[in-house]
């Protein structure tokens, strides 16, 4: 049976694919290190200073949104263990 949901790999890979060919330049120019809740089947996506806001952000337009979330200029959302790096000044090896 088709629940029509994603796995979370799907949900990702489309999340950061949307991200990088339609957001990113314009995003990072305006809300560097806000968060980014992206609706993978829309493309619409919610912002906030925390993950909670950019999540109501958009669902509160789309209830049933399938969202990726994305730290805008950050390789990651969230670090456990570690500390958040940003885009472009990763480590070598």
């Amino acid at each position: 049976m088709d629940t029509g949901l994603s796995s979370a790999d799907e949900i990702a890979d489309k999340g950061l694919a949307i991200y990088n060919s339609r957001l990113r330049s314009t995003l990072e120019s305006e809300h560097m290190g806000e968060f980014a809740a992206i609706d993978i089947n829309s493309g619409e996506y919610g912002l906030g200073l925390t993950i909670v806001d950019a999540l109501d952000a958009v669902t509160a337009r789309i209830p049933n949104a399938s969202c990726y979330v994305v730290k805008i200029g950050y390789t990651s959302a969230v670090a456990l263990g570690s500390r958040l790096v940003k885009a472009g000044r990763e480590k070598a090896g």
